[in-house]
């Protein structure tokens, strides 16, 4: 837990000037999942077969398998490129498969698939994936190869585990999505920003402080605000997306598991709206904090707040009674 916060987009680069903070949140986040250990509400399972012995998937399958993973396998080198190009820009995806392989390997031992059937709805999943493949190519688009790739994992599932094994594994493959590369320059970017100035300019209104808003521009008497690209709230959008997908996957009562899955986007809203409130509020007794790298320490904020609000609402901060010895 400590390695994988230290080195994650969520923290400075740990070899540069601000190294000293990417080690010491790592510490803090290992620290905190020992002490959820010992406490008793992080508990591990207890370990069960994959599935039944001798049985596996048909050899055809299993060569079909093959070669859907040989044709799929430069994409999956260009992804790799783009998670390793920078910290600051799709990093986040290499820990994707991680997620992705610890979720559903958890989900078949807490429920192994007992017949390894393949099901007919592999064929035009599959063929799908592949027409996007070939039409990536011809396009010479990576992203839409991409695209096949993450429409080809449901059909490899339904190939060699069948319709049981994607009923098994439906939550952890909802994960395929947010490898892929994030355009930063999109236009959810520009409709976060307005939607956000909209709604800052909502709530200083109602706390009677007058404010003029143009666009994502917000003029007060302390001074004019502009809710950019990294204000505007995707990041932690994007981030509570898929982090309510991995506490779904943790959570057995089915209304929790809803309500994390329903309450992410509002969730990550409310609290990218609180961070700019306060923002301006900081600015108005500090007019430079919004110079300092303190500025963009405060998405880093945000984001814990989203997820320690979704970790709440699943009911996974409770602490959990051990078992007598």
């Amino acid at each position: 837990m400590g390695v994988l916060v230290t080195f994650s987009p969520l923290t400075p680069s740990p070899f540069g000037a601000w190294a000293w903070t990417s080690f010491v949140t790592g510490g803090m986040a290992a620290a905190a999942a020992f002490a959820a250990r010992r406490t008793g509400w992080w508990r591990r399972a207890e370990p069960r077969p994959l599935r039944r012995a001798g049985v596996r998937p048909a050899p055809w399958a299993l060569a079909a398998a093959a070669l859907v993973a040989l044709a799929f396998l430069p994409s999956l080198m260009w992804l790799v490129t783009r998670w390793t190009q920078s910290v600051w820009q799709n990093a986040h995806g290499l820990f994707v498969p991680i997620a992705m392989f610890w979720l559903g390997r958890g989900s078949l031992r807490e429920r192994p698939v007992e017949r390894f059937e393949a099901s007919a709805w592999c064929a035009p999943v599959l063929g799908g994936a592949l027409a996007l493949l070939a039409l990536g190519t011809l396009r010479a688009s990576p992203t839409l190869a991409a695209c096949g790739l993450v429409v080809a994992l449901p059909g490899l599932v339904l190939l060699l585990l069948g319709r049981e094994g994607l009923r098994r594994l439906w939550l952890p493959l909802s994960l395929a999505p947010f490898g892929l590369p994030v355009d930063y320059d999109s236009a959810a970017h520009e409709l976060l920003r307005s939607l956000s100035a909209a709604a800052t300019e909502a709530v200083l209104v109602g706390l009677r402080i007058h404010v003029a808003r143009v666009d994502s521009m917000l003029q007060l008497s302390h001074g004019g605000f502009e809710i950019t690209e990294a204000c505007s709230g995707f990041s932690t959008l994007y981030g509570s997306l898929a982090f309510a997908l991995v506490i779904a996957q943790l959570v057995t009562s089915p209304a929790r598991r809803a309500l994390v899955l329903v309450a992410a986007a509002p969730v990550a809203f409310a609290a990218n709206l609180a961070r700019i409130l306060a923002l301006i509020a900081i600015a108005a007794v500090w007019p430079g904090f919004l110079e300092t790298p303190l500025h963009k320490g405060t998405g880093v904020v945000t984001f814990l707040l989203a997820f320690l609000a979704l970790a709440a609402l699943s009911g996974l901060l409770r602490p959990r009674r051990r078992a007598p010895d």
